[in-house]
């Protein structure tokens, strides 16, 4: 069982995020060397976020100081901050208080990524085995099928219209409006009385 476990994701929704990087299609995940790039990227976002947890010695602070430090550990306070405000608050926020667990998953942070892009590395693409021994591989190409968006929405729009039924008789209603799910009145108020009866 795994505790403790804390994981750091970074969604990227237009490649020209990670065109810097030099990674301008899929395939370009599977080289090592531009993958390791990316390390700097995770810790660069972690080193910019509001860390707050419990193990601050009040008794060490200002009642000043206590009141700015529970005024910055809650969240909704940064979304009325604009840029130049979030960026003083973060200065005198790290002053008052630099959580030791804040640094240490920092360094986590860097020891795994670098674990993970070593040129000799375990194999991370199948099932945990368990071994006796360390046996190490090099990197291994991962197995990816890319799909445009063009094939993914054709294929959603076929099964839709093959598979689109009727919620309580399945009744086929494919050629009802795009939002329908029942095929008549009559079971759209079938459906709503037996919700009523269960409530």
């Amino acid at each position: 069982m795994i505790e403790n476990l804390v994981r750091v994701e970074v969604a990227v929704k237009k490649m020209a995020y990670v065109k810097k990087f030099n990674i301008i299609k899929p395939s370009d995940l599977l080289m090592v060397n531009k993958v390791k790039l990316l390390g700097n990227l995770i810790v660069h976002l972690w080193e910019e976020i509001i860390y707050f947890d419990k193990q601050l010695m009040w008794r060490d602070l200002s009642v000043f100081q206590q009141k700015k430090v529970l005024y910055y550990a809650t969240p909704r306070n940064w979304e009325d901050f604009n840029r130049v405000q979030r960026t003083r608050a973060k200065q005198h926020f790290l002053k008052l208080y630099l959580s030791p667990t804040y640094k240490e998953i920092g360094l986590l942070l860097v020891d795994k990524w670098n674990f993970l892009t070593a040129e000799k590395r375990i194999r991370f693409n199948h099932k945990k085995i368990n071994h006796s021994g360390k046996e190490m591989y090099t990197f291994y190409s991962l197995e990816c099928k890319v799909k445009t968006y063009k094939q993914d929405q054709g294929e959603k729009i076929a099964k839709n219209i093959t598979q689109k039924q009727c919620k309580v008789c399945g009744k086929n209603i494919r050629l009802k409006r795009s939002d329908a799910i029942y095929c008549s009145k009559k079971c759209n108020n079938k459906y709503h009385s037996e919700l009523r009866k269960k409530g």
